[in-house]
């Protein structure tokens, strides 16, 4: 009789264990990639929302203190920040508390209008004064203002003092492409984000 060996198995994998592997594989793909594409979206939309708060703080602190105001875009390197234009000192202001200015007699009082002049625009205090940046995966793509479109070096979005702005539409760009847009419209004040995918 002749002995029976038991069969050695050959190293390797089968042709279903091989199968098997690649199907779990591309079900770990299809769920993963849509939440990557998703996840850049959702963070150029975080950052389109920070960028308008950042708007509606300068129309309301310029409503608040009398001030213009202007929100710079920094289109190259991806910054941003908001700046106020700071009143001119007034000698009457250096008076101590309780003593009145006088004008000698009333022959000396001044028949104009005082003349103002605008101070220089510093950055605000806080973290909308700094310059924040966007994120690595997203960038400014540019700009449509009044005087046409804007894609590069910086712009100043001009906040008077009694709140109004003009019309413009910022683009921010994912490096998916997908495409976000902040509109502020001049007449109803509103900002508005929206998406659109390429």
């Amino acid at each position: 009789m002749t002995p029976v060996f038991p069969r050695r198995r050959r190293p390797g994998f089968t042709l279903l264990e091989v199968m098997a592997v690649v199907l779990l594989l591309s079900l770990l793909a299809a769920v993963a990639l849509p939440a990557l594409g998703r996840s850049q979206a959702g963070a150029a939309e975080e950052d389109a929302r920070e960028v308008a708060a950042a708007i509606e703080y300068a129309r309301r602190s310029a409503l608040a203190t009398r001030q213009d105001h202007r929100l710079i875009l920094d289109l190259r390197e991806a910054r941003w920040w908001v700046e106020r234009r700071e009143r001119p000192r007034d000698p009457e202001s250096d008076l101590a508390p309780g003593e009145i200015s006088t004008w000698g007699n009333q022959s000396d009082l001044p028949l104009t209008a005082p003349r103002t002049t605008l101070g220089e625009y510093q950055p605000v205090s806080g973290l909308v004064g700094q310059g924040n940046v966007l994120r690595d995966d997203v960038f400014f793509g540019g700009a449509e203002t009044a005087t046409g479109w804007i894609d590069d070096g910086q712009l100043q979005i001009e906040v008077r003092a009694d709140g109004q702005i003009d019309a413009v539409e910022i683009h921010l760009v994912t490096a998916e492409r997908d495409r976000i847009r902040i509109a502020i419209a001049a007449l109803d004040e509103h900002v508005g984000i929206y998406t659109d995918a390429e």
